[in-house]
């Protein structure tokens, strides 16, 4: 193989550098903020409770990595947030394909889910706490009121979206109604 050959097949040196340059810089940038925020905390102009430094952050998290109590808490929340997250899918499938099929229950639901859907679900917070305490119903509540709306609108526009050919198809042929859910409506609801 000759010096042309090996240049050839080889990137240029040149070209390497630069993609390790950009690289670094990405590196470079966190690192900056992480020590600025650790220089901005120090500084005294916020207290330790506004922005503690970010030594006593990763102190506090190794603390509670070794005793074991992280473990625990984010335990708890992967709890909180799957069983609030399927309770919302479950119950947003459900009213979405009634919505789809009904022109009553949409009727019925469509004004509340367009109000719903944009509002910051914080604002909820407050009553959900009232009513239902500090415990987990609480917070399982606010993830499903949370994530209820999406589900029910991406479930209305994925059943919306079947082309109306398949439905008229499926409706000729000797099939039950829920032959022709599984033929038309789910394969079309992945997708979306």
């Amino acid at each position: 193989m000759t010096s042309s050959e090996a240049a050839v097949k080889s990137p240029p040196v040149s070209a390497a550098l630069a993609a390790l340059a950009w690289g670094s810089m990405r590196v470079v940038v966190v690192l900056g903020l992480l020590v600025a925020w650790e220089v901005f905390a120090r500084s005294g102009l916020v207290t330790p409770f506004m922005l503690p430094p970010l030594s006593a952050v990763v102190e506090r998290i190794w603390n509670d990595a070794l005793s074991g109590e992280l473990a625990i808490n984010a335990s708890l929340t992967l709890y909180r947030a799957l069983t609030g997250f399927l309770i919302a899918a479950a119950g947003g499938i459900v009213l979405g394909m009634a919505m789809s099929r009904s022109v009553g229950v949409n009727w019925l639901f469509d004004p509340i889910i367009s109000v719903g859907f944009p509002m910051p679900k914080i604002a909820f917070l407050p009553v959900v706490i009232l009513w239902l305490g500090f415990y987990d119903v609480s917070k399982i509540s606010m993830v499903v009121l949370d994530a209820v709306f999406p589900v029910v609108t991406a479930t209305v526009a994925g059943i919306k979206g079947v082309e109306r050919e398949l439905i008229r198809r499926a409706t000729w042929a000797p099939t039950t109604a829920s032959s022709c859910g599984r033929s038309c409506f789910r394969p079309r609801c992945r997708r979306s």
